[in-house]
Parts: structure tokens; sequence; C-alpha cells
């Protein structure tokens, strides 16, 4: 399988990470495997859409104590 991790903000999926879903869904069907997106402390809507965009499988991860690290530039 292919993994893809997979970034989400204010409750959408960032479009560079639905790209990167499909384009390893893609890969996956000419190699004759699945793509698996993995993504900490989304909605329930997000995951149908990394569903949409080709994934096969969703590991969620959903925990309030994981704080993912933001830059400010």
């Amino acid at each position: 399988s292919i993994l893809v991790y997979t970034e989400s903000s204010k409750g959408k999926i960032k479009k560079a990470s639905l790209e990167a879903v499909n384009y390893a869904a893609e890969i996956a069907a000419k190699t004759g495997t699945t793509a698996t997106a993995i993504i900490i402390n989304a909605g329930a809507a997000s995951l149908e859409d990394l569903g949409k965009a080709g994934a096969n499988k969703v590991l969620h991860v959903n925990n309030a104590s994981i704080k993912l690290a933001t830059r400010k530039y």
C-alpha cells in the first residue's frame, strides 16, 4: 500500500493533500496495490473527501492531546 500523510486546516483537507491522495491512487492502480491516507484530528466530512480523492483506506488518529506544530511566516 502507498501511504500518504494528509493535512487539514479549519476543518477542510488541504488541496495539496487531496492531490497527493489522487496521485497515490493512480500509482497504486498501475502497480496493483492500494492507497492509504493518514490524517490527524479531522472531522468526519474530511474523511469522506479523502475517499473521494481515491484513498482505499483512511487511518484517522483523533486525540485532543496531539497538537500539530504550526509555523507563522
